[in-house]
């Protein structure tokens, strides 16, 4: 019998191999695959949107695959996990690159570390962004996080933060001077703003409960 799909989005991102080996090594009940292919993200069980790339070239790829309807089709009922630029991509606009729509699954924007820490805080706490390396995630109930310790590390690499326009889909956050939204998931949908690829043993276990996951 042939194993179901988990379908990694390729758009042209620059981290989709390790996407792939972390999943690979984490479970073999799936036929995992990169696809650029509108009919295997119809086909696919379970979906990865990865990201390492500006939001218009993200955008950009995404658009000329014709991956966006697959992908909002996908956001409806499959388990999805969205990854670094992957949950910027799930609102409804991003002021990078001068501003781009995106896909508008989640009401929100993401928006630049200028917007949100103040110059002084910035220099107080010598705060450089983009914000890259190991930072704590504060969980907020959900089966993603199972087996993961509070306040565990994660690898993050950005200049934008997510900024839903409901609070309540506000899973995880993580103190860049403030307090950001770094994680945001509703129904079978989680989109975790670090890598969980790059995060060590607690990274691979949130890949590993992601194939598990039945919401």
């Amino acid at each position: 019998m042939a194993k179901p799909i988990l379908a990694i989005v390729d758009y042209g991102s620059g981290n989709i191999r390790s996407v792939y080996r972390a999943i690979k090594s984490q479970t073999d009940a799936f036929d995992v695959r990169i696809t650029d292919s509108p009919e295997i993200l119809e086909q696919a069980q379970r979906i990865i949107l990865p990201g390492q790339s500006a939001i218009r070239d993200c955008m950009a790829g995404l658009t000329a695959r014709n991956l966006i309807e697959p992908l909002k089709n996908a956001l409806k009922n499959k388990p999805c996990l969205a990854i670094c630029i992957g949950p910027q991509a799930l609102l409804t606009y991003s002021d990078e690159n001068d501003g781009v729509e995106t896909i508008g699954h989640f009401a929100g924007t993401a928006q630049h570390f200028n917007k949100l820490i103040s110059p002084e805080i910035i220099k107080t706490e010598q705060i450089k962004i983009p914000h890259i390396g190991w930072n704590q995630v504060t969980q907020k109930p959900h089966a993603l996080w199972a087996g993961i310790p509070q306040q565990s590390y994660f690898y993050f690499v950005h200049s934008y933060y997510l900024s839903p326009a409901s609070t309540d889909i506000i899973v995880g956050t993580t103190k860049l001077g403030v307090e950001f939204a770094s994680v945001i998931a509703q129904d079978n949908v989680f989109g975790a703003q670090f890598h969980p690829e790059k995060s060590d043993q607690v990274g691979l276990k949130l890949l590993k409960n992601f194939t598990l996951w039945q919401p």
